[in-house]
């Protein structure tokens, strides 16, 4: 593989740390490196491992901070879960962030974080860097997410699979039974892990730019919606 020179533009990666997330992020992290950017990836110590191969190709342009993991809620529905670890995760991490950027002589100037991690939004802005928010999904899934967060529609009957859900502000967009809308992104009032998990999803959409993913391949970057 061709390697170009380092161009000393610093930019931070922040993957959700399990591999459905962490793993595309890093083949967008290598073409990154490839173009000659230095990269800090922040990683927890379980996901050490799967840095290595890129260590030993990128000795000199990448860098990885370890950061702690979270307890692991194995006990919790999906859902709560992720709502959980992403609190964790912002306060187990946003002060170490926040001190170790102004520790820095070199900076980066721009944070790549998952969909997930959408608090890294006021940390970019404290820290005055552009946030890119990463999406391990296809930008007709994130627009669904996007309008079922930001015009929330729900049967009357909870048990009724078949109510259609439209999606007028998505081009071309087809009507759908409810059984077919992801369990995730499916609205109901006053769920507060839900409406934490909506507000943190919708977050994103006031970031500087989004990276996407086709299939289960990194394809390109979409500027500010």
């Amino acid at each position: 593989m061709s390697m170009t020179t380092a161009t000393g533009v610093h930019i931070l990666v922040y993957p959700y740390p399990t591999s459905g997330h962490i793993i595309p992020l890093l083949d967008l992290t290598q073409r990154l490196l490839i173009r000659g950017l230095t990269v800090t990836v922040l990683v927890t110590p379980d996901n050490l491992p799967l840095l290595e191969p890129y260590l030993s190709t990128h000795p000199s342009s990448l860098k990885q901070l370890v950061l702690p993991a979270r307890s692991p809620a194995i006990s919790f529905p999906p859902l709560k879960r992720i709502v959980s670890n992403i609190r964790a995760f912002r306060d187990l991490h946003y002060p170490m962030l926040l001190q170790w950027f102004q520790s820095q002589s070199s900076p980066p100037i721009a944070i790549v974080s998952d969909i997930l991690l959408a608090w890294t939004r006021h940390l970019a802005s404290e820290l005055g860097v552009p946030r890119i928010v990463f999406c391990p999904c296809s930008a007709f899934a994130l627009s669904v997410g996007f309008s079922m967060g930001s015009d929330p529609q729900e049967p009357d009957d909870p048990e009724d699979m078949n109510f259609q859900v439209s999606f007028p502000r998505i081009p071309k967009s087809q009507v759908y039974p409810w059984w077919q809308i992801p369990l995730h992104v499916r609205y109901f009032r006053g769920d507060p892990d839900k409406e934490f998990f909506m507000s943190n999803l919708l977050d994103n959409a006031a970031n500087w730019g989004f990276c996407l993913t086709r299939s289960s391949s990194w394809s390109a970057c979409t500027l500010t919606i």
